[in-house]
């Protein structure tokens, strides 16, 4: 079951289109880009390690930062696209590309066994949806040097938010209560709301604050502590308005290149900020629920892997409003 589940996952990335995104994505790709080449004394002359390197951009910045060498590895067929590129760049003799799993590889060179910088970019969906980081700890366990290696990006943040989303729930959720070409689908429309849906909300209500349930140094973290449950509160602020409805609880994450570094780079994906290619986790609400300003809601939320397919990240939310107000949980899966 791993090995089909894990076929499919490194199958996705062999396409080009996925990439195109990624690239694309300028938040994502500059914010890598400036870090790199703008803490030059980090990468010059050190051996550098790219988890997941896709087509080889980051790479490509590491070498043409100075590196002494770049090891890229990636075990999806984009790898042999990559190796291409370094080619066409002239970075061939200063990147050597292994194509496998990470934990899986045995040696790196002859002229070196551990390397001093790891970066990649591991973030998925909900920022733990793939469960690319613990790949990445293994890594940093077995081939980073002790003391001075680093990890890049090092810090990374979740947060959530409640917003008042009456058209986005119509689309999502009463697009399948109504005639569907003639037909009823009401039994999908149960069910929508166990689905988290991964979308850009700016220009939806923010109606709360938002507040940071976790936060990774991936220099520190283990593994077992990326399956987690923490608590949040959340203070309403209709804006001009005394009610509004909660339609949905939103997460982003924000992401920092921060350890050692003059130039320090940071990015965040919230709704107010510029989209990202990872949008937003969008966890609809059963009902809508009328928000008073003033009202605190409090909770806890639960990320975790799935058990029978990894890959896929389980959230469980609960919440309520208010001291006495009725305690609700819902269950949702990225996958």
């Amino acid at each position: 079951m791993v090995k089909q589940i894990d076929s499919g996952y490194f199958g996705s990335y062999a396409g080009f289109h996925i990439h195109e995104d990624m690239l694309k994505d300028r938040v994502r790709t500059e914010a890598y880009r400036d870090f790199i080449e703008g803490n030059g004394d980090l990468f010059k002359d050190k051996v550098v390690m790219d988890v997941g390197c896709g087509t080889g951009i980051l790479s490509l910045f590491a070498a043409r930062a100075g590196a002494k060498h770049v090891v890229a590895i990636d075990n999806s067929g984009i790898i042999e696209r990559a190796k291409e590129i370094a080619e066409e760049n002239g970075l061939s003799s200063k990147i050597t590309f292994i194509r496998g799993k990470a934990e899986m590889i045995e040696e790196l060179s002859a002229s070196f066994d551990k390397v001093d910088v790891i970066i990649s970019e591991w973030m998925g969906y909900c920022l733990l949806f793939e469960s690319m980081l613990p790949s990445v700890l293994f890594v940093r366990d077995r081939w980073l040097k002790p003391i001075t290696g680093r990890v890049y990006p090092d810090i990374s943040s979740l947060h959530i938010l409640g917003m008042s989303a009456p058209e986005y729930r119509k689309s999502r959720v009463d697009f399948w209560k109504k005639d569907v070409y003639g037909f009823s689908m009401e039994s999908i429309a149960k069910r929508v709301h166990l689905e988290p849906g991964v979308d850009h909300m700016q220009g939806y209500k923010v109606i709360t604050d938002s507040n940071k349930f976790f936060e990774i140094d991936c220099n520190k973290v283990k593994p077992e502590q990326l399956d987690f449950e923490s608590p949040f509160e959340l203070h309403a602020k209709p804006d001009g308005e005394d009610v509004t409805t909660l339609d949905a609880f939103v997460t982003y994450f924000d992401i920092g290149f921060i350890k050692d570094a003059k130039k320090p780079i940071q990015f965040t994906t919230s709704p107010t900020s510029t989209e990202t290619h990872w949008r937003q986790t969008v966890l609809i609400l059963e009902e809508p629920i009328a928000l008073h300003k003033g009202d605190v809601i409090t909770g806890t939320i639960q990320l975790k892997a799935n058990r029978e397919s990894f890959r896929d990240l389980d959230i469980r939310l609960t919440y309520k409003i208010g001291p006495n107000g009725l305690e609700k949980t819902q269950a949702f899966c990225i996958n």
